[in-house]
């Protein structure tokens, strides 16, 4: 892996649980035992939208299907996490399907509920690769209606955008928070999509207008390791997979040391 400085990471971990039990404990166990993991600076774990638009939308929805977005302080905290927490064992261990991103992040800007978790990180140049794009939305009670309807206006835009490598997203409390996850050939490509391309231009203007959002946060960062494979059924998997290909993996963490075993009771007069 290259990393290319010490400092925050960021990982996004997209998975489908076999189980709808094993699914809905992770929902409500996991998000809050998530804030007490060591080195997380910062998590959201969200179900992801309906299949139809590559879960990008809103509407009939498997809550097998989960999408994780964490800050860490480095990227030990994250091996750590991999190797010793029941979450992280879980997300690989009981899913069908798990795929793992690590990115460099090299810029953000706003606030998500209050919290600004990479506050100082230093603006960095956009790679000439591959980037990935963490949005969130903190949304209030006025603009749900809008906001909703203008995701399922863009949806068909974002996912024909001929630089769009993968792209999930999913709702939190109930619906008063979006987020997204998306990965892009290019930094123009995204750029292309977000501020010069309709309705999703449209969107932007009129949020910032008409302050249509309590306030948001948006991360770029530079993928630079993945392990696993992307939703099977969707129209991403094959460009993920080449993605995949094209850099390093991310390590695989070792099993759990077996806790040892006190000897077998014999009697005396055995």
């Amino acid at each position: 892996m290259s990393r290319n400085g010490a400092g925050p990471i960021a990982s996004a971990h997209v998975f489908t649980f076999r189980s709808t039990r094993d699914a809905a404990r992770s929902l409500v166990r996991d998000r809050e035992r998530l804030a007490r993991v060591p080195g997380l600076r910062f998590a959201r774990l969200v179900f992801a939208g309906a299949r139809r638009w590559e879960a990008m939308a809103v509407g009939w929805i498997d809550p097998r299907r989960q999408l994780a977005m964490c800050l860490w302080e480095d990227e030990a905290a994250l091996d750590r996490f991999r190797e010793r927490s029941p979450i992280g064992r879980a997300w690989r261990g009981q899913t069908d399907q798990h795929c793992e991103v690590r990115m460099a992040p090299f810029r953000t800007h706003g606030t998500y509920r209050g919290l600004e978790p990479l506050a100082g990180l230093r603006a960095q140049p956009a790679p000439a690769g591959p980037v990935a794009m963490l949005t969130f939305a903190n949304i209030p009670a006025r603009g749900l209606v809008y906001f909703y309807r203008g995701i399922h206006r863009s949806a068909e835009a974002l996912v024909a955008s001929g630089g769009l490598i993968a792209a999930v997203g999913g709702p939190e409390r109930l619906g008063r928070g979006g987020m997204t996850f998306t990965i892009w050939d290019s930094l123009p490509d995204a750029l292309e999509f977000s501020y010069r391309r309709e309705p999703h231009r449209e969107i932007v203007r009129s949020v910032r207008e008409h302050e249509r959002l309590i306030d948001s946060m948006f991360i770029r960062a530079r993928p630079y390791a993945i392990e696993g494979d992307w939703f099977p059924w969707s129209r991403f998997a094959g460009r993920f997979e080449d993605l995949a290909r094209s850099m390093p993996s991310a390590p695989v963490p070792a099993p759990p040391a077996a806790t040892p075993r006190s000897p077998a009771f014999r009697s005396p007069t055995a």
